[in-house]
């Protein structure tokens, strides 16, 4: 009897771990995830328009249609406490197009006004959900990196820092010297080929008339000179997220070649002092002649063409012609997104010339050229300051001056040059004109 009340007490005791078992049967383990968690991080490589490069790729589980977040550490001090009031900021959204081994593809979907993205962003994963991750495909891109920018997509035109490709750049200007008082009138045209090659050509005229009043001589210089120009970009163009100028990648070097022909003509004349001329009047005093009565005398009164030969001496001129050619070296270098320094080097017969510039842009551009035309952002404002040195020239050795252009649209440039020695002072104004179509 006991015993038995023994056994029953042990029953109830562990009755409820007996009831409990049927409720907890033995079963597989929850499932884990397929998918091991992504990182939250990454940085962008490349920026190219609207195309980016992440450093995310399929070892880190990367799949198509995965967003991420620009997000910057935007640092905005209080000008009187010093705190820093600024914080973790969202730029944009991409949204991955293709994915690589080490690296993944994606496009922008949406952008904050007036941000641009940078190589180095920080990215962080999107909070749209992910799709699932698609079949593995057998084919492989060749090359995640190219060396070369990709044709621009549907609708957009490839350029090159000139312009459009097989586009044209026109300018147009004019100047004036205002002591030896030369008017000068030119032309240039400039037309992108490829990514790396521009060709163009330009022409000259200039005129100036001076008198000698010591050799009563009058004296006209004429000169105008035709040539050509070969722009090559040796650096790769767009390489993304990388900085430009509108004068090429950063970093990068530009040759600009050219030669021509240069013909100069002066006229030398004596000088039309018209009222001296006049002063034949004197010599029409043939009514004295015209007192002897003898008719036959006149013709002696007709000897007034010696006075005559006064229009011989104003008529004749003397012309002198020459020409020779024009070879010209130019050396780009793109310092920085808003610094460019260039060296040149022109040679003539008479002339060696040495010379050099330094650009600054007020504001830069952006690397998908929003807002902006060949010669920099639109409302900003281009400074050049120049110099040269002639080796051979006797006068007007060295020159300097300074250069302002204005982008005012996407296809207008106006500009304004003084440039100065110690005698000449020069102004002239242009108009560079860019049309953004294909000529074939």
């Amino acid at each position: 009897m006991i015993r038995m009340r023994i056994l029953t007490s042990l029953l109830l005791l562990s009755g409820p771990a007996f009831a409990q078992e049927p409720h907890a049967p033995p079963g597989p383990a929850p499932a884990a995830s397929s998918r091991p968690a992504q990182p939250t991080k990454g940085y962008v490589l490349r920026v190219m328009g609207k195309i980016v490069y992440l450093d995310l790729g399929l070892r880190d589980n990367v799949r198509v249609g995965d967003t991420f977040e620009i997000v910057r550490d935007e640092e905005i001090v209080h000008p009187i406490t010093g705190e820093n009031l600024g914080g973790r900021t969202t730029v944009g959204t991409v949204r991955v197009t293709q994915v690589f081994e080490k690296l993944s593809v994606a496009e922008v979907v949406s952008l904050l006004p007036g941000a641009t993205l940078t190589k180095l962003d920080r990215i962080r994963m999107g909070n749209e959900p992910m799709e699932p991750p698609p079949q593995p495909q057998a084919e492989a891109a060749p090359n995640p990196m190219p060396t070369e920018a990709p044709e621009a997509p549907a609708g957009e035109l490839a350029h090159n820092p000139d312009g459009v490709l097989r586009g044209l750049d026109v300018g147009l200007g004019g100047g004036y010297e205002t002591k030896q008082k030369t008017r000068t009138i030119g032309a240039d045209l400039l037309i992108p080929l490829t990514k790396r090659f521009s060709l163009g050509g330009d022409y000259g005229d200039s005129k100036a008339s001076h008198a000698d009043t010591t050799l009563n001589l009058s004296t006209t210089d004429s000169e105008n000179e035709m040539g050509g120009r070969l722009r090559i970009y040796l650096g790769r163009w767009l390489r993304g997220g990388e900085d430009i100028n509108p004068d090429g990648d950063v970093g990068s070097v530009v040759l600009d070649l050219g030669g021509g022909t240069r013909s100069l003509k002066t006229v030398t004349a004596p000088a039309q002092q018209t009222p001296p001329a006049q002063q034949t009047p004197p010599a029409q005093q043939t009514p004295p002649a015209q007192q002897t009565p003898p008719a036959q005398q006149t013709p002696p009164a007709q000897q007034t063409p010696p006075a005559q030969q006064t229009p011989p001496a104003g008529t004749s001129v003397t012309t002198t012609k020459a020409s020779e050619n024009v070879l010209r070296f130019g050396l780009i270098l793109p310092m920085a997104r808003k610094w460019t320094l260039g060296l040149g080097y022109n040679w003539e017969k008479n002339l060696s010339r040495v010379s050099g510039w330094l650009r600054y842009y007020t504001s830069a551009i952006d690397p998908d050229w929003a807002g902006a035309n060949p010669d920099g952002k639109t409302g900003s404002l281009v400074i050049t300051l120049f110099g040269s040195y002639d080796t051979k020239g006797v006068t007007s050795k060295k020159w300097m001056g300074v250069d302002l252009k204005v982008p005012m649209s996407g296809l207008l440039t106006f500009g304004l040059t003084y440039d100065t020695n110690q005698k000449l002072r020069r102004i002239r104004g242009g108009l560079n004109i860019h049309i953004e179509k294909k000529l074939w």
